[in-house]
């Protein structure tokens, strides 16, 4: 099961991350939450950083769990495309970035 997170920002919903849960027997075996900071630049919101924690049930010991953070940092990066702002038909009218 996936639950994203998101939030409005300059009248945009943005990804500001996910929890997951895997279920195994009606019960859960292991789950994640991410969160993504972002930097605002010309106009558009880019990911900076990644920011998960793991949690499993050990596979010899059912009732341990074991947890682990982690952090990705994205930066210096560029697009192979463009960015292509989509409208959909219930939007407002959405300007490119000047």
């Amino acid at each position: 099961m996936n639950y994203p997170l998101y939030d409005e920002r300059d009248n945009k919903w943005i990804c500001m991350g996910w929890d997951s849960q895997i279920y195994e027997n009606e019960r859960i075996s292991s789950g994640m939450a991410v969160r993504i900071d972002y930097n605002q630049e010309a106009g558009r919101y880019l990911p900076t950083r990644l920011n998960s924690v793991i949690q499993a049930r050990q596979k010899t010991d059912t009732s341990k769990v074991v947890t682990r953070g982690y952090n990705l940092y994205l930066k210096d990066y560029i697009f192979n495309e463009n960015l292509e702002i989509i409208q959909s038909s219930n939007s407002k009218e959405l300007q490119p970035p000047q």
